[in-house]
């Protein structure tokens, strides 16, 4: 994945976060590098609806797996706190 494509995939989080509440804390979580159970824990959410959201996040920026995930996140959001 190039500069650019990484660009794209950051301005479609940042639409995808700012329209939906808990899929920013899920995708916050994941970059501060918490696993899916623990995510799901600390939300009070199920492993597979958090798996879910995940999966659609992936798709919709076209992501390919949760580091590149998380340095988008980062990128967006910088680094936690």
């Amino acid at each position: 994945m190039d500069n650019s494509d990484l660009d794209a995939a950051c301005d479609v989080l940042a639409e995808i976060v700012h329209r939906d509440t808990l899929r920013h804390r899920i995708v916050v979580l994941l970059a501060e590098g918490k696993s899916r159970k623990a995510i799901a824990y600390e939300l009070g959410r199920s492993f597979h609806t958090v798996g879910d959201d995940l999966k659609e996040t992936y798709l919709r920026t076209g992501l390919r797996d949760r580091v590149v995930l998380a340095a988008a996140v980062r990128r967006v959001f910088g680094p936690p706190p």
